[in-house]
This record gives structure tokens, sequence and C-alpha cells, in this order.
């Protein structure tokens, strides 16, 4: 049997830190407005056991009776994520750390509530505005701690009072003004320094939202693990990943935030593609059905050159209706790297199929024909991408290789003869060239071409190439020469 709390336990528990998360770094407010309605309340507060309510759990204390176990000295405040993490390690949070934490989160209540206390007594208008901010009829309490503001234009809570009446509007200009008015009058309140922090994140001024919560921080916000956790997002908003990245590190070391969504995002985004695979096979693995997930990981494991894994997570997707192009267009990138040339013709068919307009797609295609040895589809391809672009040299690249393959040297010739005109410093394109007049039993320019690739690279396979044709025009003493010399670069090369 647990010895579980009763309501009475709870609603004191709950009352005692102001119904905030006591957690270490925390303080969450655990308690807002719902959407279900407006007589609604969304709770996310737990009382959770100090020593476990049963035998078995964590922090379990056999000498406490059934009172003390289910009494509001066993009783600490979380949100729910912190309620869960303490019962996962009994040997980092121990009884006594635990005790700490709560004994703290209930003196920092009171000082709060000293604060707030104090403020009101003030004037009837701080009373008034503080009762309108939490019924949420917020500008009414920005007209009442205006009023106040004009009797004690020094007090800096009144300020912050009224920057966050602004800021739940939201009006996040004014907040940030009434913010900014509250540091000046006290600078050294890390709470304004956090709250302008959020101000500034609601109006994407991410580098001050930055500054201010690098700021909060210093000062030693209470709340620091949620401050961290705004600045990582805000380090991430700005593009800056590598300091979002650590920042997101600290919290998941800590145990105090587990935003794996934002941290695989800036893993991703800032190409550590290893790192985002884990993070994004743990959100996979708690919500099954969140296709983005899929899609990050699938192109990460892509960028990890795992194109198994890829095509499973692009496999997936298609299946389960999110046929997106780029979902076949890069399953297709991972069939031509594993050499399945059928299932990348597939893929890029389906691709042109549902996106026309796109010249690279057919070159692709015709890639994956030429690695089934279809040069005659390659060559349709290709063709089609230089009538619409004859400047593409990769492309006619291709085709020429294509016509070679397919004996048709003629063409092939034509199109080297294309590209060399274009680009005359590439041994390749020579040495390419070379070799379909040497099928063609024209020695004389095969010569000249393999003649032209040796001066731009001297390769031991040139040197053979034309010494064949030179043992072809019965040149035996030059071919011998070549021979030699191929053998002196390359001993070990296979035509020997």
């Amino acid at each position: 049997m647990r010895d579980n709390f009763s309501k009475t336990v709870l609603d004191t528990a709950k009352s005692r830190v102001s119904n905030h998360c006591s957690f270490e770094g925390c303080w969450k407010s655990l308690s807002a407005a719902s959407e279900e309605g407006p007589n609604k309340v969304s709770n996310i507060g737990v009382g959770a056991h100090i020593c476990a309510a049963a035998p078995g759990g964590k922090r379990y204390d056999p000498s406490m009776t059934k009172a003390e176990r289910g009494g509001i000295e066993n009783c600490i405040w979380m949100c729910q994520d912190h309620a869960r993490l303490i019962d996962t390690d009994e040997v980092r949070f121990t009884k006594e750390k635990l005790i700490k934490m709560k004994a703290d989160a209930e003196e920092r209540a009171k000082d709060e509530l000293g604060i707030i206390q104090a403020v009101l007594k003030l004037s009837d208008h701080v009373g008034k505005g503080y009762e309108l901010h939490k019924k949420e009829r917020f500008a009414e309490a920005i007209l009442e701690y205006s009023e106040a503001i004009k009797q004690y234009p020094d007090c800096a809570e009144l300020y912050h009072m009224r920057g966050n009446s602004y800021y739940c509007l939201p009006d996040c200009e004014n907040a940030y003004k009434n913010y900014s008015i509250a540091i000046t009058l006290s600078p050294r309140n890390a709470k304004y320094y956090y709250d302008r922090g959020d101000a500034f994140y609601c109006f994407h001024r991410y580098e001050d939202a930055i500054k201010d919560y690098s700021k909060a921080i210093d000062l030693g916000i209470y709340c620091k693990y949620e401050c961290l956790h705004w600045r990582a997002k805000a380090y991430y908003a700005n593009s800056n990943y590598k300091m979002a990245i650590d920042d997101f590190n600290i919290l998941f070391e800590s145990g105090s935030f587990t935003d794996y969504e934002t941290r695989a995002n800036a893993y991703y985004m800032n190409k550590n593609y290893k790192e985002a695979i884990l993070d994004f096979t743990t959100l996979i693995e708690n919500s099954n059905e969140n296709w983005t997930f899929f899609g990050y990981r699938a192109s990460s494991y892509l960028f990890c050159f795992k194109y198994n894994e890829a095509i499973a997570d692009y496999t997936t997707l298609i299946e389960n209706g999110n046929d997106q192009v780029e979902f076949f267009e890069n399953r297709a990138i991972c069939y031509n790297n594993l050499q399945c040339y059928s299932l990348a013709v597939r893929d890029y068919s389906e691709v042109i199929k549902r996106n026309p307009d796109n010249l690279y797609h057919y070159f692709e295609l015709g890639n994956a024909y030429y690695g089934c040895a279809n040069f005659k589809e390659a060559i349709k391809y290709y063709s089609f991408v230089l009538t619409a672009n004859p400047q593409n040299i990769a492309c006619r690249f291709s085709r020429a290789n294509a016509y070679q393959e397919n004996d048709n040297f003629k063409n092939a010739i034509d199109d080297f003869s294309m590209i060399i005109n274009e680009v005359s410093d590439n041994d390749i394109y020579y040495k390419k060239r070379g070799e379909c007049y040497y099928e063609l039993e024209r020695y004389v320019e095969a010569i000249c071409d393999f003649t032209k690739a040796i001066e731009i690279e001297p390769k031991a396979s040139y040197y053979i190439k034309r010494g064949k044709c030179y043992q072809k025009k019965g040149s035996s003493e030059l071919a011998f020469n070549d021979f030699n010399k191929a053998k002196e670069i390359d001993p070990a090369h296979s035509d020997f």
C-alpha cells in the first residue's frame, strides 16, 4: 500500500511555495489559464514524496510511520518533469538534498510575498492593480499601477508589476520600457533582467534577450535553469547554434530541462549530425507520429553517409502519406550511393512526375540509368538537360561517357571536344577523347590527346595508352619508350 498525500497536504505544500516548482534553479509557475474555457485552469504541479510512499521506491525509509510518510514534511511541490527526475536517482537526489530544496523554496516564497505585501501597502491602486492582474484584466491593472507610480515614481517594483501586465497583454515594447525603468532604479535585481529578456525575446531582439538572461544568471537568478533554457532558445533563434547547444547541455546534465526538440534542431543546424540523430531518436520514441522528427533524422543519416538508415526513415515517411518531393529525391540519392540504381530510377521518375521543371532531376535520372548500364536512356535524359542548358559541362561530360560506353565514339568525341573548348587544362577530358579516337583507329588524334594529357599530368596510364597507339602505328621504339616511362612512374601498374 502506498502512503499517499491527502488533498489538504497537497494544497498546503502548493501554497507554501506559491505554486512554484521547488527544484533548485527551476521555480516554474505551475498553473495558468486553460484553453478549455474561461473557468478552467491548467495545473502541472505535483506533490512528490521526499521519502518514497511504498517499499521499493526511491529513498524509502522503513522507520517512518504512515502519517509521517503522507505528511506535509515529506511532501515537496514540483513540476511534473522534476518530480519524475528525483525518482530516477536517489544517489544524486538524497533525502537531505530534497529537504534543503523544500526549505529554500519556501523561504524564497516568503521573500517574494514579503516584497509584494510591502508594495501593496503603498497605495490602494497597487492592490487593485494586483487583483486585476490576477483576473487577467491587464489593461485595467496598468491604469491602476500608473496611478500608483504617480504617487511613488521611484519604486522599481511598481514599474516591474506594470511591465508584467503589459507583457501579458501582450505589449512587449511597453513591457520592455517598464522593465528598463525598474532596472535603472534597482540594477541588482536579477528578476527584472530576466523579465526584460523575455520581452526582448518576444519581439525577436534575441541579442538583447541573451544579454539580459546572462545578466540575470550572473546576478544569481533563483530560476537559473529556466533562464538558461530561454537563453539557449534565444541563441538558437539568433542562429548561434553552438552556444545554444552549450546551454542545453548544461540543462541536460543538471536534469532540469529536457528540450530534446530545440537541442536536436541546434545540433542539426550546427552540422552535429550524429548528436542530432540521438536526440531525434529520443523524440521519435516518445512521439512516434511526429513525422518532422523522422524527416530531420533521415537527413542527418544522409549527411552521416548512413544511407540504409536514411532510406528506412524516408520510406516510413512516404508510406505514411508524407510523400513530399524532397523525400523521394533524398531517398534516390541514398539509392545512388548504394549503387541500387534501379530503385534510384524509380524515385527520380517520381520526383520528375511531381516537379517536371527542375533540370537537375533529369540529370540525376540520367545518372541512375547510367548506373544501370542503360546508356540509351541515360543519353536521352542528358540530352534533355543539354537542350535547355548547353553550357552544362557536367551533364555534357556524363553524356560523352554514356556515348563512349554505348560505342557511339563519334558523338562522344563531339561532346568531349566541346568540353575541351571550354576547359583546356583538364587531363581527363583529353584522355577520354583519346580513348574514343583509339577505338575508331584514329591513332594520330589519339596520340595528340594522350600527349596533351601527359603534359598536364604525367600518369603511367597515359604513357601506356599512347604506347599502344604507337604500337598500332608500328612505331615500336616510341611505344617501348612510353612503356618504360610508365614502368618508371608506377612499377606496380596493372597493365604490366
